[in-house]
């Protein structure tokens, strides 16, 4: 249970806040670790934020891993050889 802190009234979950006039979420702090750990250990920001529970978390990980949200290797898996394969014959 979390303390909302415009009513101070106990909630689990998000709730209609008089106080503060709107829908109030929180969202749990321990779902973005989760998510940022499993993100950065599978280099996926989707199976991040699935398992974990936080899309925002899923994301970080994924960027902490290598600067890239997904895989680095964007290739067809062939290794590069150099040659740009212009048809020249040169």
């Amino acid at each position: 249970m979390k303390t909302c802190k415009h009513c101070k009234k106990s909630v689990t979950g998000p709730h209609c806040c008089e106080a503060a006039g709107r829908t109030v979420i929180y969202e749990d702090e321990s779902n973005f670790v989760l998510s940022a750990a499993i993100g950065h250990a599978t280099n996926n920001a989707l199976i991040g934020a699935l398992a974990g529970g936080s899309i925002a978390g899923g994301i970080a990980g994924d960027l902490l891993n290598d600067g890239v949200i997904g895989s680095a290797d964007h290739g067809s898996g062939a290794p590069d050889d150099g040659d740009t394969d212009d048809g020249g014959g040169d």
